[in-house]
């Protein structure tokens, strides 16, 4: 006599969309790609990095030399480190709190509304170096409207990008005006 009783098979082994491990297929793929394009270059990137290798010769390790050289013998880090720590604490703040006011702005019923809705889009149509130039022309010490409108305020124009301590809060200027419409 032959048992009619079905074989149950375990879920697990079945390949087809009831298998729970069926989705994690579709990730393989991906985990590939990150793996070879991201995971790899950052370890092996670290691992070079305490060595000193020209290319030509084998890599020598030096241990932590590198890194000793970067934060205390090379100026131009942390020159560039303290740059970035003063746009990051000027650029975030303002970056949340200037989009908002404009947010409010933006559906008042004022005069020129439609106008002032445009502005605000203007700088998302507006290329990175094509802002770059605007903002060239905005700053220029000798012609700019930026030294235009502060001169009949009583302020002193200011030489927007050639002073350091100007030149960062031309960056921030900058960046809050080309960001303003995306956030």
């Amino acid at each position: 006599m032959i048992s009619t009783a079905g074989v149950r098979r375990n879920r697990y082994l079945r390949f087809d969309e009831e298998n729970p491990l069926y989705g994690y297929l579709y990730l393989i793929p991906f985990l590939i790609f990150f793996g070879t394009f991201v995971v790899y270059p950052i370890f092996r990137g670290l691992q070079v990095s305490f060595t000193n290798w020209d290319i030509v010769n084998p890599p020598q390790f030096v241990g932590l030399a590198n890194y000793q050289r970067l934060l205390f013998d090379d100026t131009l880090f942390v020159t560039c480190l303290k740059n970035t720590v003063y746009y990051v604490f000027m650029y975030v703040p303002l970056g949340i709190l200037v989009p908002m006011l404009l947010a409010e702005l933006l559906f008042e019923p004022i005069r020129g509304r439609m106008l002032f809705q445009s502005s605000f889009a203007l700088p998302i149509m507006v290329s990175v170096s094509a802002t770059a130039l605007i903002w060239s022309w905005f700053l220029n010490p000798t012609f700019g409207l930026l030294n235009l409108y502060m001169g009949k305020v009583g302020l002193p124009g200011q030489n927007w990008l050639s002073e350091p301590q100007n030149a960062m809060k031309a960056i921030v200027l900058t960046s809050l005006w080309w960001s303003a419409g995306w956030n």
